[in-house]
Order: C-alpha cells, then structure tokens, then sequence
C-alpha cells in the first residue's frame, strides 16, 4: 500500500462523467509512463491495481492498457496518491478503493467526484487567503445511474501544493501527524519539532495554533456558510522552515464538507450544475455547524491538545477563549451560543458500521468536550442521559 500499482484503462466516453479538462491535464503522466494511446471515443482513466477485480465487475467494457509499479507514493488518505517527482506531474491522484475503513468504502462517489472542481470554485472565492485550497481540478467517475456502482471507478486530480509551499519556503505537515509519537518514545512530533517541554511552552504554542487555525476556518463558516471538514487528515499545517513559526492552513478532500445553500445562493453560487442529492449541500445552518464542531473541535483540536496533554491543564479552556475571541470579530448568527451547549452529537462508528451506514448518520449526544474545565463541566457530567440520533 506505500507504493501500490497503477493500471490505466481505456473505457468508452459514454461510461464515464468527465468534469474539468481531465483528459487533457493527465496527458502528460499518460506520456511520461507511455501508456498506449485510446482509440477514437473511448477515454484513459487510472485505478489502484488492487481495485481492479472490482472495476471489472461494474465496467465490463474496460480495456487493461498498462499496469505500472513504482510509479506513485501513498498518501496518509490511503486512497491518494503522489506521482514520483522525475514524473514531473503536478497533481496528485485521488482513487477509488473499495476498501471500508470506519463505516464507508473508500470508493469515490460521483457526487465528490463531480462537485470536486465546482466545490474548488467555491472555496477559491471564499477562503482567505492564508487557508491554501488543494484545487481538485478535474475528475472523471462512472457513469452508471446507480452510483453504488458508479463509485468503484473515478479519479480525481488535485493540485500539489508542495511546490508552492518550497516557493515560499514552507513546508506542508498533516494535521493529525503531529500527534504521533515515534515509536519507543512519549512525545508526540508536535513537542519534538517545536521544542514544547514546559507546560508554559505547550500552552503558547498551542494557543498560537488554535488562534490561527480557528480564524480562518471560522470565518467562511461565519460568512459564507461554509464547513469545512477541517480534521486532522484534511488540514495542512504551513510551517516557515527558517522560523518555524505557524504561517497558514492548507485544506483538501471536500467530499465531506458542508454547504449552507441559502447563504450561498444569495451570495451568487450556483449549485445547478451538481448531482442532486449530495449530502455537502444542505440548508440547515446547524448541519453546517454541526459538521464543524465535530471535524474542527473535537476531532482535530482535541486530539492535538490531547497529544500536548493539556487536558487537565487549561487545554480546553485555550480553546474557549479563542474560540470567543475570533466570533466577536464576525456577524453574531448564534453560532457561539451552539458550540457552547451542554451536550453535541459525536457519530457512532462502530454502530454506523454495524448497520451498514455511511451517508447516513448514527450520533450519540456527549457532553461537549469544548466545556471541558468550565464551571457548566461537573454539573453537566451529573445530569447527562445518553440519547442516540439517526439521520
């Protein structure tokens, strides 16, 4: 899975949705790797190798025209994968997988597949400018009307950023790395590389890192109605080489996002243009909220914190007071008086899995880990009751 194969396949236009010039931008890996030519009206598409049997299956017109090994990395995502650099091809490959981990198949809905570059669009317009967007530019999937099969063939391409960033002379570190400790070891990488041994230091480092990450994720949240699936896998931590010092967010995967429509129409998006059905648009605010919370607070500032372990020291407390630093400077929609409840709904996993769910949602109310600390902690941990939700 670090290296895995790539097969590319030639499959009538008519199989596939193509969005964005997909055929023209893989042109150059196509010529790079000297794969063999489509004839007239049929299209090349990539796929994992070890897919295949399920490509096959739902795509009996697929023609085999390489196979290619140690011609890509993995990434963290699994799914994602990075052309080796003499290749010279500046995006990554997002691939189908029909691989479950939690309670979904890592295959690639035509809804993502499809709104990836619309999406792109969107968040080009509307994020600041310190949050860089991994543009996914162009993408193809099947065509099929039922999209349980449509989803076992699609790619898309994605912009690499880390050319960008050696311009700037940053580096790009995952989010949920820096929790991760090396093995035979206690600290996590985030104490190692910046030098966090006092509680003081942990706790100004993590407050500078709060405060920059909640600004630029809130604000389009705020704004426009945007919630980005901002957890650890999806978020990129843009760190100055000379300095070290946190300089922006990169952000990638939109299939998980959520899309407040009504706030986005009215601000001139169209979303005439995208499969009906997506679970990204929404028109419930909360929903967009809900998503955040979960992505942004408990997933990826909790398990950061946790990595610090700054549970029992102020951790939460930090959070609290960034969190109500960065909304006094934006419109008051109420969203501070929801991430401020007693209780928030955290999925079940194991439960979604278990009943076969992955658009669809099994959450748990649990007390908000945001009032972890606070006066409200003890007396909600006294007075809860557990409540299951499904959506």
């Amino acid at each position: 899975m670090l290296t895995p194969g790539i097969t590319f396949l030639s499959l009538p236009c008519s199989d596939l949705h193509l969005a964005g010039p997909f055929n023209q931008l893989l042109q150059p890996l196509l010529q790079a790797l000297e794969i063999p030519n489509a004839s007239e009206g049929f299209t090349v598409i990539p796929c994992l190798t070890q897919q295949l049997p399920s490509v096959i299956q739902r795509f009996p017109r697929a023609e085999i025209l390489k196979s290619v090994d140690n011609c890509v990395d993995a990434q963290a995502s699994l799914r994602t994968v990075t052309p080796r650099p003499e290749l010279n091809f500046p995006f990554h490959l997002k691939l189908s997988l029909a691989c479950q981990i939690t309670s979904a198949l890592r295959t690639i809905t035509p809804w993502s597949a499809q709104g990836g570059p619309i999406v792109t669009q969107i968040m080009d317009r509307f994020l600041p400018p310190d949050l860089w967007v991994f543009k996914e530019v162009a993408s193809a999937t099947g065509s099929q009307s039922n999209f349980d099969d449509a989803k076992h063939l699609s790619c898309i391409l994605r912009e690499n950023l880390e050319i960008r960033a050696e311009a700037n002379d940053e580096v790009l570190i995952i989010a949920a790395a820096l929790i991760q400790q090396p093995h035979g070891t206690s600290q996590s990488y985030a104490e190692i590389l910046f030098n966090l041994h006092a509680v003081s230091q942990k706790r100004k480092w993590f407050r500078e890192y709060v405060e920059c990450l909640l600004a630029l994720v809130l604000v389009p949240l705020v704004s426009h109605g945007i919630g980005l699936e901002a957890h650890g896998q999806n978020m990129l931590v843009r760190i100055c080489r000379k300095t070290r010092k946190i300089k922006g967010f990169a952000v990638r995967d939109f299939g998980g996002i959520r899309l407040n429509t009504p706030t986005l129409r009215s601000q001139g998006v169209s979303f005439d243009t995208m499969y009906p059905g997506w679970s990204a648009m929404t028109e419930s605010m909360e929903d967009v909220w809900g998503k955040v919370h979960h992505s942004l607070l408990q997933n990826h500032v909790g398990y950061l914190l946790d990595a610090l372990n700054l549970q029992q020291d102020d951790g939460w407390t930090i959070v609290r007071e960034v969190l109500e630093q960065v909304l006094a400077t934006l419109p008051n929609n109420g969203l501070y008086e929801f991430y401020m409840k007693d209780t928030m709904l955290f999925k079940c996993f194991l439960r979604m899995r278990m009943e076969g769910k992955y658009r669809d949602y099994v959450e748990r109310d649990v007390p908000n880990t945001l009032l972890m600390g606070s006066e409200r902690w003890e007396g909600i941990l006294a007075s809860y009751l557990p409540s299951l939700h499904w959506t």
